[in-house]
């Protein structure tokens, strides 16, 4: 069941064996049956090194987006090593540019304060001064047609970050998304 001929790898053949070692055990403590699954061994595995996209890769995907605003986004994951989630919540008040910090709050709603590089600070200072008389609430990284909405008082939409057509960057949001997660 659990051989090489099945086309599973070590650790899935070995999820298996562990979860038929749970059930004989279950069977066993009931007197139904002896566990025979404890003599099976687990199979030695070795895991693959994880594969990091190198840093100039990164620069060159990033430059190759059309879109300024997911460039902007893209650049400063690259550099606070922020999650898509925490960017898609950061707020005009959370990024302190004076302070040359951005306040994230992360899983769990940990809080932490990421500093800025003088990199990022300039192309932040370049991109806040097209965002200049937003509500501190407002979403840091929105599309502009998403501001009236906040103006007015509703929240912009969940997937801000998300573009809805092709029309504004030549690259997929999902097919950046994988790259970054």
């Amino acid at each position: 069941m659990l051989r090489d001929r099945d086309g599973l790898k070590g650790p899935s053949r070995n999820r298996i064996l562990a979860c038929l070692r749970s059930f004989y055990a279950f069977l066993e403590k009931r007197d139904i049956c002896e566990n025979v699954a404890v003599q099976v061994d687990f199979i030695e595995h070795h895991r693959r090194p994880v594969k990091y996209l190198q840093f100039d890769d990164a620069l060159r995907l990033i430059e190759a987006i059309d879109n300024y605003l997911i460039q902007v986004v893209s650049y400063t994951l690259l550099r606070t090593g922020m999650r898509m989630s925490e960017a898609t919540r950061l707020r005009v008040q959370d990024v302190n540019l004076n302070a040359w910090q951005i306040h994230v709050i992360g899983k769990r709603q940990k809080e932490r304060d990421n500093p800025i590089n003088t990199n990022l600070m300039d192309l932040l200072e370049s991109f806040v001064g097209g965002i200049t008389g937003r509500k501190p609430e407002a979403r840091f990284f929105s599309l502009p047609s998403t501001w009236r909405r906040e103006r007015a008082g509703g929240l912009a939409q969940e997937g801000c970050l998300r573009p809805t057509s092709t029309r504004y960057s030549k690259i997929q949001w999902r097919e950046l998304n994988s790259r970054f997660t």
